[in-house]
């Protein structure tokens, strides 16, 4: 197995701060890391909460991977908050952007 190495940075051209962390191995190349994907993606809203996250394949794809804050397997995750500022059930989506219904 490679050596992953996380890479983070900042997206430009997004209107709310989003972080991308990639994973790579020692020949630079992107690889899988032990939850499966080799790119997430966080979307934060302008009080720093993660209102998206996306998960991302060696190529580039989207990909679903098991998610505790969702449940079932999801290539994107939505989060939205009420008034009171708790987390109202996540959305979970599949790779082809169609919703997942919990079980």
């Amino acid at each position: 197995m490679a050596n992953q190495s996380p890479e983070m940075m900042d997206m430009p051209g997004s209107r709310e701060p989003t972080i991308e962390e990639s994973y790579f191995g020692t020949d630079r190349k992107p690889v899988l890391q032990k939850n499966g994907y080799a790119k997430v993606a966080y979307r934060r809203d302008d009080l720093g909460r993660e209102i998206e996250r996306y998960y991302y394949g060696i190529l580039g794809e989207p990909i679903e991977v098991a998610d505790a804050a969702a449940g079932p397997r999801c290539a994107k995750l939505v989060s939205q908050f009420d008034g009171n500022d708790k987390q109202i059930e996540p959305q979970c989506f599949d790779a082809a952007g169609m919703p997942i219904l919990k079980q």
